[in-house]
């Protein structure tokens, strides 16, 4: 008998204790007029009703395909980790809390099979609350459409916004090509910079993505870069956290680690000599907050540990 082909798009769905918003984000995914896909849905290790949710909807359609790990390994490992589990020409991420107008995948992969040179597509969105109710609109400041690959670097380093572009559609073997998403924080940034120098990034003028933001969004709830840093990996606790420096050194490799003229390289370089200019003010904060802040906790514990007890002396 002969296996059946595998479907043309793979759509990764991490999530963590996303009981609250899961149901309808998978509802909107299944309801899409294009219909060619298999849907992983990687649980990080869930504490609430998630498992529950996941196994009801794969009992259900076959399409759905469930993994669940015994612990939470972060953020960073379970994005990876749905794209690891792919075996489809085309690639989208969904978040488990975010909705889909029904022709949000049939819009983007028409764009993608009328453009070749293109590796991604998204759309603009509506931003909707805890309820679903619309609250407002987004679209990140720029495509990167331009025939140049320096160019769009540019546009990405400079006019990233929301980063919705992460919830289009991309051509697989592209996005296996980067270094995905790094245990740091915007690493999503960095990697829209190498698909930019990868190909076109293309936009469509219509919101079909509703993009929720709610209070326990993790930017809402991680208060510094160190607790979103321990969000996107759990080794990461504990440790300094500098996340322009960070940027422009993983910047700087994805200039280095993509096949690309040496003009076009230099070009980035330039974009980036100009990003550390203006961006040194903010590094130097960075780095002086950091060292004060490990003084403190020092001193901090130099002064409990030299503190009397407050057990009764002998006499």
């Amino acid at each position: 008998m002969t296996p059946p082909s595998p479907p043309r798009l793979c759509i990764g769905l991490p999530v963590y204790n996303g009981e609250a918003y899961l149901a309808a984000a998978i509802e909107s995914l299944l309801a899409q007029t294009f219909a060619d896909f298999r849907l992983v849905i990687s649980d990080n290790g869930s504490t609430d009703g998630t498992a529950e949710i996941c196994r009801c909807f794969a009992g259900s359609d076959p399409r759905i395909d469930y993994h669940r790990a015994a612990e939470n390994r972060g953020q960073a490992w379970n994005f990876n980790h749905v794209v690891g589990l792919a075996d489809a020409e085309l690639f989208k991420w969904a978040s488990y809390d975010d909705l889909y107008a029904p022709r949000f995948l049939e819009r983007c992969i028409a764009a993608l099979d009328a453009h070749p040179r293109a590796i991604l597509c998204y759309t603009t969105a509506h931003v909707i609350d805890e309820h679903g109710a619309v609250v407002g609109a987004r679209r990140d400041p720029a495509a990167a459409t331009s025939a140049l690959p320096a160019a769009r670097f540019r546009d990405l380093v400079w006019n990233w916004g929301a980063c919705l572009t992460m919830f289009g559609v991309f051509r697989l073997a592209a996005l296996r090509q980067t270094q995905l998403i790094g245990a740091y924080p915007a690493s999503d940034v960095v990697l829209l910079a190498e698909l930019a120098l990868r190909g076109e990034l293309l936009e469509i003028d219509e919101a079909l993505l509703f993009w929720r933001d709610h209070p326990n969004r993790p930017t809402r709830v991680c208060t510094s870069d160190a607790e979103l840093a321990a969000w996107l990996a759990p080794e990461n606790a504990g440790r300094l956290q500098f996340r322009h420096l960070t940027l422009f050194a993983h910047y700087l490799r994805t200039i280095g680690r993509v096949p690309l003229p040496l003009e076009q390289k230099l070009r980035c370089a330039g974009v980036m000599a100009r990003w550390f200019a203006i961006k040194l003010p903010t590094i130097q904060d960075e780095v002086r907050g950091n060292i004060a802040g490990r003084l403190r906790r020092a001193y901090a514990r130099w002064s409990s540990s030299s503190r009397p007890d407050s057990q009764s002396r002998a006499v």
